[in-house]
């Protein structure tokens, strides 16, 4: 059984979505088993779902909306390119979550302004809309995954009646609850 539990904590060090959520619920439930019989739960077990709740990363399942999004950035600039502009120096290491947004407004807005009226923008308007709409999804799905795998830690947490002082306020109302 100490092999398991190790095994659940390390599972909560994972960058998967789906090894924390797993990780956290059987955790809550040995946490509800331990009360249910008057046995504490291990300190182990309190320390390593603090530290995933303390822990910010990007999911392995995140990774295809990554590799969108270094497409969507390299075909924005492969558009400005075929316009004249040549950008890829300024991206050359490749595109973070901040330099596609970076490309997608403030430089794509100054590279527009220089090209003028005469020329057809639309490749680059359509590459852009794209852009922004990977950047959107990739936010908008590291959001729910990120709200998820913490509302289970917080849940396994409250089931250990082991919180600290300064609580999220959605953690306190469950905790209410």
């Amino acid at each position: 059984s100490s092999q398991i539990l190790q095994c659940l904590l390390d599972l909560l060090k994972s960058k998967s979505v789906s090894q924390q959520l797993v990780s956290a619920l059987i955790l809550a439930e040995m946490a509800t088993v331990c009360r249910q019989k008057g046995h504490s739960c291990p300190s182990d077990v309190h320390d390593g779902l603090f530290g995933a709740l303390e822990t910010s990363c990007v999911f392995d399942e995140h990774a295809l909306m990554i590799g969108r999004l270094q497409t969507d950035g390299q075909n924005l600039l492969t558009a400005f390119l075929e316009k004249g502009i040549n950008l890829l120096s300024q991206f050359s290491s490749g595109f973070t979550l901040e330099s596609a947004l970076t490309l997608a407004n403030s430089v794509y807005s100054a590279s527009v302004n220089s090209l003028g009226a005469s020329v057809d923008q639309k490749p680059l308007e359509l590459a852009r809309i794209r852009l922004l709409s990977t950047i959107n999804q990739f936010l908008t799905l590291h959001r729910q995954d990120t709200v998820r795998v913490y509302a289970s830690l917080a849940f396994a947490l409250i089931l250990l009646g082991q919180l600290p002082k300064k609580l999220n306020p959605v953690i306190q109302i469950g905790r209410a609850v």
